[in-house]
């Protein structure tokens, strides 16, 4: 299971996962199949469903690498461990979820993406419950 997220990034989020931003989180919950298989489809039918890069203050198109039950565009996740024996599997699915959201190649993985992508994340379900303390808020964070 994964939480469906709204992001963009630079180029240099390739060296740098730090530098993915992450915009909204969407409360769609999906599986990380589920959306590399979305992503591979809509890749093949538009080469920039995944949004690009955002280079020298140019703004990256929308990306829509899946769409959510609402409708939204998604265009990362983040992967749950929701428990002891989901660990593993949510272990061995983010490599290439991260990967694809960092350098829009899922072969793009880094350790530093397992160590930085979620704690930003993180940052934002605080952010969000801050600014809007909803009982959608706090279930996400």
């Amino acid at each position: 299971m994964c939480l469906s997220l709204d992001i963009k990034r630079s180029e240099g989020c390739i060296a740098d996962p730090s530098l993915l931003i992450i915009k909204d989180i969407i409360p769609t919950f999906m599986t990380a199949e589920a959306f590399l298989e979305q992503a591979s489809f809509n890749l093949k039918t538009d080469p920039n469903a995944h949004g690009g890069f955002n280079t020298m203050g140019a703004a990256a198109g929308p990306g829509q690498l899946a769409t959510g039950i609402g409708r939204e565009d998604v265009s990362g996740v983040l992967p749950l461990f929701l428990f002891k024996e989901h660990f593993d599997v949510a272990r061995n699915a983010s490599p290439p979820v991260y990967g694809l959201m960092c350098t829009l190649d899922i072969m793009g993985y880094q350790m530093s993406q397992q160590l930085i992508v979620p704690f930003k994340v993180l940052l934002k379900a605080i952010e969000r419950h801050a600014k809007e303390p909803t009982d959608m808020n706090k279930f996400i964070l």
